[in-house]
């Protein structure tokens, strides 16, 4: 987390509060030692105590005129520097191999070589990323559509395959990505096993909704920012509506929630049973995706795949 304000939730706020407390635990742990030893290498006497008899530079002395000593230091320079040097090779050559390796396996290599919250995050830029290209060819069909002159018209289209080029080069990325981790790939055929949910809305909630299976309905539906909140003071009541979460979730929710009102005979029936009962449609579809994210979040957390009633 770069950046402290950017916490959504209090769980991240929590998180981001542990951390920096146990970092600094940690930190002191370690420079402890050499808190206490630096003021005893000017001792005076012939064993290292506190109180400090007297200040004098005779350890210094004896150690710079130590053959054995000054023999040793001039090793461990040779071996510290040595090995930064190699590590520092070896490792620019090894990230610039794995960038520019084209290969089914490179995916498994980095999550592998990668800790899990770093793969997760790689998932999650991989599918920022096929987001904002979706975004930017609608864009430039619509500026396609408004163009008046012909070479306006070629070079959006160029622009237009590049984009889509590049659109199928980041499904190829995620795609390795997913089937290359056995949890990801089990995570995702569970997801998908419930109509209404295809590859992309399975993808986007695992890369970007990771808590999923480990919370309650109502911790998980805060975090889409599905949950209902109801505006109140002391006797009146008005309406509630939904807010705040993450925007991302939330909108893949709803793609999912219009296929399933048609296609999932279980959430078509609730949504045909709400509009029975007078509820608008807007509000059953949101309650149509909150009740499917209920049940993705079970059926994470189970394990069990998708069992029309």
């Amino acid at each position: 987390m770069s950046d402290h304000s950017s916490l959504r939730t209090p769980s991240q706020r929590i998180a981001w509060t542990a951390t920096i407390v146990i970092s600094t635990l940690v930190f002191i742990f370690l420079i402890a030692p050499i808190l206490a030893i630096m003021p005893l290498s000017f001792s005076s006497g012939s064993y290292l105590t506190y109180p400090l008899p007297g200040l004098s530079l005779r350890w210094y002395d004896d150690f710079i005129n130590s053959p054995r000593w000054m023999n040793s230091l001039k090793n461990s320079m040779i071996i510290g520097v040595a090995s930064t040097l190699l590590s520092m090779v070896l490792g620019t050559l090894a990230a610039l191999g794995l960038a520019q390796w084209k290969s089914r396996f490179k995916p498994l290599v980095l999550a592998f070589v990668l800790s899990p919250v770093e793969a997760t995050r790689f998932l999650s830029d991989l599918v920022t990323r096929r987001r904002q290209i979706v975004d930017m060819i609608g864009a430039e069909r619509q500026r396609e559509k408004r163009a008046t002159s012909q070479h306006l018209r070629k070079s959006i289209t160029r622009l237009i395959k590049a984009l889509e080029k590049e659109l199928v080069s980041v499904d190829t990325d995620i795609d390795d990505a997913v089937r290359s981790s056995p949890a990801w790939r089990e995570a995702e055929d569970l997801l998908a096993s419930v109509p209404g949910v295809g590859p992309i809305i399975a993808r986007t909630l695992m890369a970007e909704l990771p808590e999923l299976g480990r919370l309650n309905r109502k911790q998980i539906a805060a975090l889409a920012g599905l949950a209902p909140y109801t505006r109140q003071s002391g006797q009146w009541r008005g309406k509630s509506f939904i807010g705040g979460g993450r925007q991302a979730v939330r909108t893949v929710l709803f793609m999912g929630a219009m296929t399933a009102r048609r296609h999932n005979p279980v959430l078509k029936a609730f949504f045909d049973r709400l509009v029975a009962n007078g509820k608008p449609k807007l509000v059953a579809l949101i309650a149509v995706a909150r009740k499917l994210l209920t049940i993705l979040n079970v059926m994470i957390r189970t394990k069990t795949p998708w069992q029309p009633a």
